[in-house]
């Protein structure tokens, strides 16, 4: 059965941002079991490398709450953007999805996983916290 959890509110700031590309109005974001099992699976069985998974598990209000950086998602991708935050000198993004349902809209969780600033040039940068007044 596929369940959803409240994980946390983005910052308010983080959601002006995300709304001048994409229309968004919650700041609250879910985790689906099946967002969650997508990460373990990829960290888990496909690499090799649960230290990663837990890493991700430890720190993903972290990645949403404090990004570095904000990008817009690939079209060729799911989900819509990507915060992005270095953590013991690595690159980790959580992709987020704004959706609608039954509710209203919310912020789905799409993936989490590590990546390099080579990935991430494919990216349109949306926000850096080195170059904009911190969030709120």
């Amino acid at each position: 059965m596929l369940q959803r959890v409240f994980l946390c509110n983005i910052k308010k700031s983080l959601r002006k941002i995300i709304d001048k590309d994409k229309s968004c109005n919650t700041r609250s974001v879910y985790l689906s079991t099946k967002a969650l099992k997508h990460v373990y699976d990829r960290h888990v069985y496909d690499k090799n490398t649960p230290e990663d998974f837990a890493i991700i598990l430890e720190n993903i209000t972290n990645i949403l709450k404090y990004p570095d950086k904000l990008f817009k998602n690939l079209v060729a991708k799911r989900g819509d953007i990507l915060f992005v935050k270095e953590i013991n000198q690595r690159l980790y993004y959580c992709s987020i999805e704004i959706a609608m349902g039954e509710t209203g809209q919310s912020i789905e969780i799409v993936s989490l996983t590590i990546t390099g600033e080579k990935y991430l040039k494919k990216f349109t940068l949306l926000w850096s916290w080195r170059t904009a007044t911190p969030p709120s």
